[in-house]
């Protein structure tokens, strides 16, 4: 006989345990409020597109329709940006994921934004809202590319946990714990990524060990059981403020941007150019809610303050040395 400890199980090396996703997924719609883990809408932005996993096609989302958007590490490697032909093996996994889950439509950066449209620069500075009104985010937090795919969907398989039987006891090596994995990612050094995972408001974040799920407040994993409603409020607070930003529970103040903001600096570009807008999405995030923040090319100031506020805002100074980022003003 094999005796397990109550609320841990073994997880499947070959295949996710969606149902188990589902009752997570569920279980928030159902019972978070709106003011903590809003409900999803489609952004009206001219020229927004979502990937029809149906039909591999590019398509205008369709009323009130709900859809699921992917945070992952682009690369090195030149990928063609059209759906014809072959697909990095994450964005087929998330395909697969997205109609598993019993949702039909995608949102992929790379896909979904016409590198040619005079539409581009709209969506990448208001990103806050297509990320943040998507009824989930999957987080590739595996690998180093968009080839490394999603374990536990496709051929990747996840780590196998070792076992030792003693007697009447099954003993199971239980992973490492999903924030001390995502800390150690690659996903987490990215400066683009760490804005997706701020705008999210659910996140099913894929390792090599397992799949966890994290919103605003709840966190749950494949290797804990337990049902959604017995988990404690308070098991989300440790991962969230190690990981992602606490939206909701700061007073939302130039200072208080200005800690992600730094936060954000400490991530990695691939150009160096990027900086400024692969923020836009956070700074809109703050501008959006009442009383808050907003910024002028960068520069941060809050709502209905003094002057002193442009003072404060272009005052700043690095603690450490740093390097001036061509092409940009210095405060920025």
């Amino acid at each position: 006989m094999t005796k397990k400890l109550p609320g841990v199980k073994a997880i499947c090396p070959q295949k996710v345990n969606f149902a188990q996703v589902k009752r997570w997924i569920n279980f928030c719609t159902k019972n978070h409020s709106p003011e903590k883990c809003r409900l999803p809408s489609i952004p009206e932005l001219p020229g927004f597109y979502l990937i029809d996993c149906w039909t591999r096609s590019l398509v205008t989302p369709p009323q009130d329709c709900q859809y699921i958007t992917l945070s992952y590490v682009w690369g090195q490697k030149t990928v063609n940006s059209s759906l014809e032909g072959s697909l990095p093996s994450v964005i087929q996994g998330s395909i697969s994921v997205t109609m598993a889950l019993g949702y039909r439509y995608l949102w992929v950066d790379r896909y979904c934004i016409d590198q040619t449209s005079e539409h581009k620069h709209l969506q990448i500075a208001q990103i806050d809202r297509i990320y943040s009104q998507s009824v989930l985010t999957i987080i590739a937090a595996a690998g180093h590319d968009s080839d490394y795919g999603l374990p536990g969907v496709s051929l990747r398989h996840r780590h196998q946990q070792e076992k030792l039987k003693l007697a009447d006891f099954t003993l199971i090596r239980v992973p490492p714990p999903t924030a001390y994995t995502l800390g150690n990612s690659p996903w987490l050094t990215r400066g683009w990524t760490y804005q997706e995972g701020f705008l999210a408001q659910r996140r099913l974040i894929f390792t090599d060990d397992e799949v966890s799920f994290v919103c605003n407040q709840m966190y749950c994993s494949e290797l804990n059981n337990q049902p959604a409603d017995s988990i404690p409020h308070a098991s989300v607070e440790p991962f969230l403020l190690k990981n992602f930003p606490d939206h909701f529970n700061l007073g939302f103040g130039a200072e208080e941007v200005g800690y992600y903001v730094r936060n954000f600096t400490s991530k990695n570009l691939s150009y160096p150019s990027d900086s400024l807008t692969a923020c836009l999405g956070i700074l809109g995030f703050f501008e959006r809610w009442p009383h808050c923040a907003y910024h002028l090319f960068g520069v941060l100031l809050r709502y209905g303050g003094q002057s002193r506020d442009i003072n404060l805002g272009l005052g700043w100074y690095h603690d450490d040395p740093a390097l001036r980022r061509p092409g940009l003003p210095s405060w920025s």
